[in-house]
Order: C-alpha cells, then structure tokens, then sequence
C-alpha cells in the first residue's frame, strides 16, 4: 500500500496526496504571478504581476516575461498568447466551459480557449474610450457569469460573452466607502433566492446587495450578538451551500449561504504570516492558506495545520467540490478528506470488516490458512457483503494504482464467498472501467487529476469529461473511453477532423481523402461541421469536397448558401425534394439580387442567379409563387424573363385594381398594355386593355361633368347608364360611338334607364316614333308589362307583328277584347272558345258569339 500522509482532524483524517512534478519554469516564485484555475482538474493561466522585483533570473526563455501562458495541472504548456504589461489588469478565471475570461479595467475582455486562442472578439463593456465612473475595480468569474465592480460603487453582471452588454445589479452609497471584498451567491442557495453579491463594509459588517432591491446591511454575525468587524476575505463553497468569512484578527466564520443558520466560529490565529487565500477542501473543511503551511478548520472548532513542501514562495489553491489542488512553484497536490471506507479499511490496527477482508485475501495470497477463519468470521457476522462494498468504495477513492488493485482483489476475492444474487456484479465491473479511466486521464501527459466523485459528476452532466478531452485535443483516449462507456464516438471524429484542418501538409484533395477514411466507419456524420470549420480557415475548395460526402441532403445547402454557392444550393434543394429548402434556396437569392441592385454598379443582365432558378422547372413554380406574396417587380422580371407575357399582364392588371389612385391604375395598365402587346397568340388582351385605359380616361373627364365618382370601375355599358340617369344624352352618345356600341344595344339602354326612372311618357314616345325602333316593339311591351303601365303596354302589344305574342300577352293583361278582336283580324277562330272561357267580361262574350255565329261556326 501507499505511505498514509494524514493528518487528523477530530474524527476525521485529511491527507496530502502528491500528483505532479511541475513542467514549467521553476526559477520564479509562485507569488509573482496573477493565477486563475479550473475545476476539475482543469488548466492553469498565468500571467507575471507587474513590477515585480525580479533579480537574478536570467531573461532567455523566460515566456512568463513576454505571454499569458496556459498549462494543464502537470505544468505542461498548453497556450501562450503575448501579453501588454502596459495595459491595467484587473482579474481572470474560467467558466464553466473552460473559457479563460480576461478583464481589464477600462472593460476590454479577451475570451480565450485552453490553447491561449481567441474564441470571440466581444465589444468593451462601456464602450471606448469608457467613462471614468465606470472603470473596472474588483471581477469574479462565476460559474458561466462575470461579476464586476466598478469605480462608482455599481456591481453589474453579464451572462452573454458575445455581446458583453453589462446589467446592473445593484449599487452601494459611495459614503460608506468602497467594499474590501465580494461573493457571488448562486439563486438556489441565497438570501433572496435570485442572485445575490455579499460584499464586506470596509468600516465592518456585511453588505448583502440583491437584484434592483434595497440593500441590506448586517452589523453582526446572524444568530450571535458578535459584531462583524473588518470583513477581509469571503469563500463560497463549490457546491454553493456554505460561506466562510474571515474577519480582521483572523476569525473565520461558517454560516449557510442564505443564512439560515450558523455553523461554526473559529479564531484562526494559529497563523503567523498573513494568510492569502481562504479556500473551501470540498465542503467539510475551510482552509487559510498561509506562508508554509496551510491551517484546516473543521466542524466543532477543530483544527490542524498541514505542512507545504516548496522551496520558493508561493501557493494557490483550487476548491473543488470534494478537496482541492494545492499547486506550488514546484509540484501540484491535492488535498482531501480521508474517504470513510479507506479510513475503516487502511487505518492502523483497524478491526473492521473491510480490513479483515484486505487481511484474509493477502493471506490467502501467501497460502496461509487463516484465511478461512477470517472469511468465516466474517459469513457468521453478516459482514461479508458490507466488507467486499466498503472495499470497492476504498479503491475507488485510492490514486496509488497498486493499491486499488489489491482493494480491488480482495473486493471480488471477498464477493466468491457470497450466495448468489447478493451481490451486482456489475457494479464491480463498473468501479473498474471508471478507475481505468481514472489512471488514464491522471498520468503526466494528460494530467487531468479527477477524483472518483468528480468522474461521476462529469458524466451525470452532460459527459463533460469527454467534452474536456476533446477541448485538450486528446481525441484518441476520448474515443477509448468513449468505447469503455458504450458512448457514441461519431462527434469526437467529426471534432478531430476540426482540428486536423489546421495541418497545411495535406492539400485539399489529400485532407479530404483522409478525413472521409478515418470517419467512413461512422453512422451519423456531420461532414458540414466539417465544411463549415475548413470555411472559417479559408479552406473554401475542401469544404466543397466534403460537402459531397454529406449524406443529409438538407444539411448541406444552408452550408452552401453560406458560401454563397446558390446553383449548388438550389440544385441540392431540389434534390431533396423538400419545399422548405427550396424556398430558403430562393429567399436567399432574391436577398443577394435586392443587396446588389442597390449598389451603383449593379448590372441586371449581369446577375445569373434568378435566370438559373428559372431554368429548373420544380423551382421556377415555387419561385414565382414566392415572387407574387413577396416583390411584384420580381415577379414582372420574372415573367419577362420567362416570355410569359399573359400572366405578366394578368398580374399587372391585378394590381392595378389594387391601386385607389387613378393616374397609378392607368400607368399600370399601360405596362399590362406593353406586356399583351409582346402576347402574340391572341390580340384580344392588348385590344380590351387598351380600350380600358380609353374608357378609365373618358371616366375621369365625366366625373367634373356628372360629380359622380361611381362613374369609376363602370363598365362601357354601366357609363352610358349613368350618364342617361344624369341627362348627359350627348355624352352617353359619344361613350356609345367611341366604343362602337350598337343602336340596338343603345336602344335597349336606354328603355332600361327610362323604365328605371318612370319615364312613361318618354318611353311612348321611342316606340311611336315614324321610324320603328330597332330593338322591335317586343321589349317596350316587355317592360311595361313587368311595370304594370297596363294601358301603354297595350299599345305596345298591338305593334308587334306576330299576332301569336299579340293574343298571348293582351290575354296575359287580361285585354279580353282586343285579343278577341286580333283574333278575328287574323282569322284564327279557334281562339275565341278560350278567350271567351278565361273572361267574366259579357261583351267580349257576346261579341265572340256574333263573330261564331257569322262565320257560320
């Protein structure tokens, strides 16, 4: 087994465990550099403090002197970027994301990735240059948020880094002076339940500010009548539970994160220096970290002091959620509480039954017969199962690979000795696939010292360990794990390829033969991620090429049209066959076509992309029904384009009457005129559009004449109608000449206007003109019938030459006589029995009966 290096604390052990020797420069302190960390195991930034005294030290190959430098938790350098010392740093830290977040105080941000690489550009926090009131004094990193103080006493947030608009949170009177320290204080475990900053009053006591609320002061520790003196630093757990204050005279407080309750008070004066950092080891212990040592204060007021082992000064300290790294100029630690089961089952002289277990496979291995008695004991006692768990929970919180293995041994030498179906198998199988990884990602080249408990943390959320060691560039271990884990690989080789574009060894034909090798064995690809990445590099020929291999069709032509590759894009949309691509296709064309026309060298015939969508059928449909919701000028273009003058014309038409303005109707008519024009199959839309503009022309003249406006959208003949209501007889004649109206339809005008206005006496006079009308005399007897003007009717009956109509209607207006008399006339004898039965009239009868008898019937 590993060497025990635990120190105690009341009922617990705390132990040191060393992790790396550090790969970077070791002939400077620790001290003289600003440092930022990541959890879980993640990268280190450095940058040198300025003015710093540094003497002795040689210059060459110094990068501290010159870069910002990122390195993993071995040392190892992973990014580099050139730093200006000129410029006023104020802070750093990553997110959550493992995205290095630089702030300087005029609010310039630089957001790099774990290779020192700008991610984004963002714009400065309060514009350039920014006002002085606003200049950045204190920053926290805080989860995906950053947290900033400025010089006016205003603390803002900002949870976008792509636009970087900063929001107010709240502010402090600048008479109570500027805050000596702040803690962010996530919703889930505030005062407030909303985001909450606890800052320290610099005259004493606490400031807690929340969102756009009053801000609440606390003069004394909660639940105590102590007064809260000097607060000189604030620590807030990993987890978010649990706040650490340390007040001047080195007294630190533990309290609930909303303060709910307190949980201990500890007078930390064991420290004979000053002590830089206050840091949480998980959440069982806070740690003032001092010159050469660092005090651990536990529950109860215990506490105990761990010596560090460093040759220059310097120390930083990164919380995580169960211990911390603990990293020097010359090595990196971590820092943890002993695990329950390891403590039951390492621990000198322990009786239990993890120990016993331990004890009884090493006997077994050494051929020793005690082993049965161990393993008996154990069956009798009921303890056998607690003993192989206890075990397996122990090699999983051990780093020393020997002695997971031993625990591991004795754990499945233990689990033989069980009835069957006691015991999971695959929860032994599972602690070991999760310990391979484990000492794979540990080892110096990787470097990433996770815990069992970080391990599970990382895949319960979202697999972030894999995301991690992608982000690292270790695609092959992340594949292996991936595979242990019975995860989908496709998205880590479409992630190497990303990156793999970056080498300039291969031409395009050759990186794209490589890259479709190594991701032929892959289900589900995404060779536009691909494409999209080698676009961003410049790579616009090989992002084509593997935009060939994409086999979603839909997938590639978005790509397509941001490359402005539109016969490409719409040649795909239509091989889709899916309409929504089609009409993206389409959209974005007539984008490009209305951005170029508005430039001052645009040359219509000069643009191919709308004559290309034309020229396939399936599109040309869909175009000109996007045309006509969208841009009518397109639509005519199109039209023209296509030679189709009719429905060129037909729309121009519709729009026309769309238009309430006259002079706009005519103007569009005369282009529907043009387009039927060039319509040589049929001449009649050019001859009655043009005959239209005529009459529109003519309305507008008639309407100072008539001061009727309805005369408007009038048809030839409802014109002439109005204009015979209004007594415009001439002006109706000329309308009836212009347009060729005949005298008959003319005739039967206006017979109806005169019937619609009652004018008896003027219909009389048309139909007893010298000279018969030329509509006949059937329509004026017509209509003075359905009138009721029985009398003038009659008049009109007699003046039809058929004597059929004449009997017939003289009977229908019950004009017994005269149709007696006409039948006689035209000597058709054989009327008269009827008339004589449909009468009540003795005259008539007894004239019918002198005609009979005369006649001899």
């Amino acid at each position: 087994m590993a060497t025990l290096n635990w120190t105690d604390l009341g009922d617990v052990f705390y132990r040191q465990m060393h992790l790396y020797d550090m790969k970077w420069e070791q002939d400077l302190a620790l001290e003289y550099f600003h440092i930022a960390a990541a959890k879980f195991g993640g990268p280190i930034a450095r940058i040198m403090k300025p003015k710093s005294l540094i003497l002795g030290i040689p210059k060459n190959n110094q990068l501290f002197r010159e870069y910002l430098t990122i390195n993993d938790s071995a040392g190892k350098l992973k990014g580099k970027v050139i730093w200006d010392f000129n410029k006023k740093f104020v802070g750093m830290g990553w997110t959550n994301d493992e995205i290095l977040v630089i702030i300087f105080a005029d609010g310039e941000i630089k957001l790099l990735d774990i290779h020192g690489e700008n991610i984004s550009f963002p714009p400065p926090l309060f514009g350039t240059p920014p006002p002085k009131e606003k200049e950045i004094i204190s920053v926290e990193i805080f989860e995906n948020m950053l947290i900033f103080l400025t010089a006016d006493n205003y603390f803002y947030y900002v949870r976008n880094f792509t636009s970087c608009k900063p929001e107010v949170i709240n502010n402090i009177d600048k008479r109570r002076g500027r805050p000596t320290c702040f803690k962010a204080i996530p919703p889930n475990h505030s005062f407030s339940s909303n985001l909450d900053i606890l800052c320290g009053d610099p005259n004493g006591g606490l400031n807690l500010i929340q969102e756009s609320k009053e801000v609440k002061f606390f003069s004394k520790i909660p639940f105590t009548n102590e007064e809260i003196s000097r607060v000189e630093n604030i620590a807030l757990s990993v987890t978010g539970e649990y706040l650490a204050l340390l007040l001047e005279g080195s007294v630190v407080v533990v309290l609930e994160a909303n303060f709910s309750r307190i949980l201990t008070r500890i007078d930390a004066r064991l420290a004979l220096t000053e002590i830089k950092q206050l840091v949480w080891c998980g959440t069982d212990a806070v740690c003032v970290v001092c010159g050469d040592y660092i005090g651990i204060l536990g529950p109860d007021n215990t506490t105990a002091h761990m010596d560090i082992d460093k040759k220059k000064e310097g120390v930083f300290c990164v919380p995580e959620i169960d211990g911390m790294r603990v990293i020097t100029t010359e090595k990196c630690e971590f820092w943890e509480k002993v695990d329950e089961a390891l403590q039951m089952t390492l621990s000198i002289g322990s009786l239990s039954a993890p120990a016993l277990l331990l004890t009884a496979n090493e006997s077994y291995l050494e051929n020793s017969g005690s082993s049965g008695e161990s393993i008996r004991s154990l069956q009798q006692n009921e303890q056998l199962l607690e003993a192989v768990e206890k075990l397996l929970q122990a090699a999983s919180a051990e780093f020393d690979v020997d002695s997971q293995e031993k625990l591991l041994k004795a754990a499945a030498f233990g689990k033989t000795f069980l009835p069957p179906g006691i015991f999971e198998s695959n929860k032994l199988v599972e602690i070991v696939r999760n310990l391979k990884v484990l000492n794979n990602i540990r080892k110096d080249w990787v470097a990433r010292p996770l815990t069992y408990r970080q391990l599970i943390y990382t895949r319960t959320n979202g697999e972030l360990l894999i995301k991690r060691l992608l982000d690292s560039r270790y695609h092959f271990l992340a594949i292996q794990i991936s595979k242990l884990w019975k995860l989908r690989v496709d998205e880590i080789y479409v992630h190497w390829a990303c990156v793999k574009l970056t080498d300039q060894k291969y031409n395009d034909s050759q990186m794209c033969d490589l890259i479709c090798e190594k991701l032929n064995s892959c289900k589900s690809v995404k060779y536009t991620d691909i494409a999209r990445k080698a676009l961003d590099y410049g790579r616009r020929e090989l992002a084509i090429k593997l935009l060939e291999n994409e086999p979603a069709i839909s997938r590639k032509v978005p790509l397509l049209l941001y490359m402005k590759e539109y016969e490409r894009a719409l040649d795909k949309a239509i091989e889709s066959s899916d309409p929504d691509d089609i009409y993206l296709v389409i959209m974005r064309i007539h984008e490009e076509d209305t951005i170029a026309s508005e430039r001052p060298d645009y040359v219509p015939a000069e643009n191919n992309s709308v004559q290309k969508v034309l020229q396939k059928p399936i599109a040309r449909e869909m175009f000109l029904s996007y045309a006509r919701q969208v841009d009518e000028k397109l639509l005519r273009n199109a039209f023209k384009e296509l030679k189709r003058f009719q429905d060129a014309g037909n729309f121009t038409i519709e729009k026309a009457y769309k238009s309430n303005l006259l002079k706009n109707r005519v103007e569009l008519l005369a282009i529907a005129k043009d387009l039927y024009s060039k319509y040589d199959k049929d001449p009649l839309y050019e001859a009655a559009t043009k005959e239209h503009i005529t009459l529109i022309t003519q309305q507008k003249r008639l309407i100072k004449e008539t001061q009727d406006r309805g005369i408007v959208d009038c048809s030839i003949c409802d014109t002439i109608i109005r204009l015979l209501k209004h007594g415009q007889d001439q002006n109706a004649e000329k309308i009836a000449k212009q347009f060729n109206i005949s005298d008959k339809k003319m005739c039967y005008l206006k017979l109806r206007v005169k019937a619609s206005t009652n004018d008896w006496a003027g219909i009389e006079s048309m139909f007893k003109q010298k000279k018969a009308p030329s509509i006949g005399f059937r329509p004026f007897a017509n209509i003075l019938v359905q009138k009721g003007q029985l009398e003038l009717a009659e008049a009109a009956i007699l003046k039809v030459p058929e004597v059929d109509y004449q009997i017939t209607m003289l009977q229908f207006i019950e004009s017994y006589l005269k149709a007696a008399e006409v039948a006689v006339k035209a000597k058709m004898f054989d009327v008269l029995n009827e008339i004589a039965q449909k009468t009540t009239d003795s005259a008539v009868r007894d004239y019918i009966d002198t005609v009979m008898s005369g006649s001899g019937r």
